[in-house]
């Protein structure tokens, strides 16, 4: 928002905020391919091709690291998010029982079946 104050001469209240925000993620939906990006609250940005968040994603960037091929398919990434799920599990002292799991792809978005503590 202060590049865009520099380029304006202004600033924009809240709700610009959210509409020129809207409109630029909109704007990205019409470009083809897809891109991943990491963003943290120091607005650390990365372009990565696999991203987890928090503690629990501490726990699965190994095994993301190591079962990530850009050719997986829905059923071997849904495995691979069975594999972090069960590290979660075994390793951090405080994690949910169940992880609802949603695919977003070009035709719309589903969900696939929960992952639940084994």
């Amino acid at each position: 928002m202060q590049l865009y104050k520099i380029r304006n001469g202004y600033n924009l209240d809240t709700d610009a905020v959210v509409h020129f925000t809207r409109k630029i993620l909109s704007d990205g939906l019409r470009k083809p391919g897809s891109q991943l990006y990491y963003l943290d609250f120091l607005a650390t940005c990365i372009k990565a091709p696999i991203v987890s968040h928090g503690y629990g994603g501490f726990l699965c960037m190994g095994i993301l690291d190591q079962f990530h091929k850009p050719t997986l398919s829905e059923v071997q990434a849904y495995d691979i998010l069975k594999l972090c799920v069960h590290e979660i599990h075994r390793r951090f002292i405080y994690s949910l029982q169940d992880f609802q799991v949603k695919v977003v792809c070009k035709s719309g978005t589903h969900e696939l079946p929960t992952i639940t503590k084994i």
